[in-house]
């Protein structure tokens, strides 16, 4: 087998992996309000002057045409719709991580000159970082790297960030001028337009990462080739920096689009900019980091500190100028980046930056500012590599230990899809006896607007069924919280759960004693 052959092989079985974890450890399903909507209504590819997401293109397509896969592929051959959803959950998502992943593989390899084998194990730690992180011993973890609230957040930001990532990466390979983009084939050109389209035009809070990208590369240029190169020529400069600025200004005219939406004027009345809320912002973002794991954190610093200490001291100044660019190109697109999204979130509420899903463009950066760092220290202590397998086993097994908090939903995965299919089959059993209106019973969940089965969910409801061709006409349909329904599925208190206990503390020495002479 040749080293391509190997590659390849190696990203199908992380394919593989993934697609199990979110079928199986932690599935999708549609259940609120928002996720139904974004089930069935495929909106235009293009960004919309005054809607309620103005250039939210790459989300609000990708999602409803998983749900078709899910409506129209997998349910005819499962019979199970629900069940389909999560599967075409699970698909995509495993799809669009490996591509991610394997974009950073082909980076670590070709820009930070590693081996096949070190790029892979990078890799392999990369993607873990993800899933540890938040991960406290002795403690259940509310998070990880790829939690959302529900399935239309990870529409709305993991999956955008990777697009903006990975494009990230790929630009970064090469210098774009225009003498290489002139050497691209027709086919290559239209490829990475596509991909710079639904990047910027997927979210403001992810499209940050390849404007920043973009700004770095303009300010690298600007100040230092022509400060310590030939006399500055603008036409020069605009011929080596043109598809930077262009990018820049595309994602600009994307920020105009937004601020003119529903969304944006929504916002503009519940909040704004002062130095309460500002301080509210920052709260919330130092809360999230908190919750990180202290060892994880601590390694991270270490490891940034001690690979710009090598830097410092090496002495090829060809690599050195290589991994100068890199490491501190990458400092400060974390900065941007965070500057950026505090500042947006401080307009927004503050309550954004407590979560990792908002936050993960910030989170994404500092992970692969970390592992730039492990690569750089790699190359001036190569023994670091045998330590690789004994890591990425210690970190899977902690990634797959569910006695850790591991459901999203207010209940388990089987009571969301159970309660699911109580509610549409009552939308299906009154279109098929002739019903043009219907009473669709639902949880009470006590909360505002009774999330996450909200009243105005009704038409968003109909929508989805109806696109998916599961009733044969649009009905009217009135939500009503019912009690009933509760005392149904709700089978336990989740806040009067058994707190999770380490392994380790149910055989100490204290409690074998208990047991042993006083029979406790």
């Amino acid at each position: 087998m040749n080293t391509k052959h190997k590659v390849i092989l190696f990203h199908i079985l992380l394919f593989l992996f993934i697609f199990i974890y979110f079928l199986r450890l932690y599935p999708f399903l549609p259940y609120n309000g928002d996720d139904w909507y974004f089930g069935g209504a495929l909106r235009k590819p293009w960004p919309m002057w005054g809607v309620f997401n103005p250039i939210k293109v790459l989300p609000e397509v990708l999602e409803p045409l998983t749900g078709y896969i899910s409506a129209f592929l997998i349910y005819p051959v499962t019979g199970d719709y629900i069940g389909a959803f999560t599967v075409s959950y699970a698909l995509v998502i495993a799809i669009i991580m490996t591509f991610f992943c394997f974009m950073y593989y082909v980076f670590m390899k070709r820009k930070i000159a590693l081996s096949g084998k070190t790029a892979a194990a990078l890799e392999l730690l990369f993607f873990l970082f993800f899933f540890v992180s938040f991960k406290s011993w002795g403690d259940q973890c509310k998070y990880f790297g790829f939690w959302t609230s529900d399935v239309n957040c990870f529409f709305n930001y993991p999956i955008p960030g990777m697009f903006n990532a990975a494009l990230v990466m790929l630009l970064a390979l090469e210098d774009m001028t225009l003498e290489v983009v002139e050497k691209w084939s027709s086919t290559k050109k239209g490829l990475v337009l596509l991909f710079i389209y639904f990047s910027i035009f997927s979210s403001i809070q992810m499209s940050i990462i390849l404007s920043g990208y973009c700004l770095v590369r303009i300010v690298y240029d600007m100040l230092i080739k022509n400060r310590f190169g030939k006399s500055c020529n603008l036409k020069e400069y605009l011929k080596r920096s043109w598809f930077y600025i262009t990018i820049i200004g595309v994602w600009f005219g994307s920020l105009i689009f937004e601020a003119k939406g529903w969304r944006a004027h929504l916002v503009s009345d519940s909040g704004g900019f002062s130095h309460q809320s500002l301080l509210s912002t920052i709260s919330g973002f130092t809360g999230l980091i908190s919750q990180m794991n202290t060892l994880f954190l601590i390694i991270s610093l270490l490891s940034i500190i001690l690979s710009i200490f090598f830097i410092v001291r090496k002495k090829d100044e060809s690599e050195k100028q290589t991994d100068i660019r890199v490491l501190f190109g990458t400092i400060c697109l974390n900065v941007i980046c965070l500057t950026y999204l505090l500042l947006v979130y401080t307009k927004a509420g503050g309550r954004y930056a407590k979560r990792p899903d908002a936050m993960w463009a910030f989170i994404c950066l500092f992970f692969f500012l970390v592992s730039i760092s492990l690569a750089i220290i790699i190359k001036h202590i190569p023994v670091i590599k045998s330590l690789f397998p004994l890591g990425i086993v210690i970190l899977f097994v902690l990634m797959i230990n569910q006695n850790f908090h591991r459901n999203i939903y207010p209940m388990d995965y089987r009571t969301c899809k159970a309660i699911d299919e109580y509610i549409i089959n009552q939308v299906i059993t009154a279109d098929r006896t002739g019903k043009n209106e219907v009473e669709v019973r639902v949880p009470d969940d006590h909360q505002e607007e009774n999330w996450p089965h909200t009243i105005y969910m009704a038409d968003w409801l109909q929508n989805t069924l109806y696109a998916h061709h599961l009733i044969e006409k649009r009905l009217k349909i009135t939500i009503v919280p019912d009690e009933a329904v509760n005392d149904m599925f709700y089978t336990y208190d989740r806040n009067k759960m058994e707190a999770f206990h380490d392994l380790e503390q149910s055989r100490s020495l204290y409690s074998i004693i208990q047991r042993k002479v006083f029979g406790k």
